[in-house]
């Protein structure tokens, strides 16, 4: 049995989500975990030795990172509290 939709017979929502929603739908394909795998391993076939290298870095290989000298960075933060007033 389908629960109600928490939105169902609200202001928020006009019409009734159960008759609108169908989630037994058989005509939708859902690929199965093994299909999405094999046709990751296709298109992973197909990348450069440095597009596979790039994308191992994740976000992580497009950003850096500043680097702030201790007294630099004590700099900083007492500027920024004279500013807002909250140093002495």
């Amino acid at each position: 049995m389908i629960s109600a939709h928490p939105l169902t017979h609200t202001r928020e929502c006009p019409f009734d989500l159960e008759d609108s929603i169908d989630l037994d739908r058989q005509d939708i394909y859902q690929p199965t975990p093994e299909e999405i795998r094999a046709v990751c391993r296709e298109i992973q076939a197909e990348w450069s030795e440095a597009e596979r290298a790039r994308r191992a870095r994740g976000q992580a290989g497009r950003q850096r990172t500043p680097v702030v000298s201790p007294r630099r960075f004590a700099k900083i933060t007492l500027e920024n509290n004279v500013s807002d007033g909250r140093a002495a």
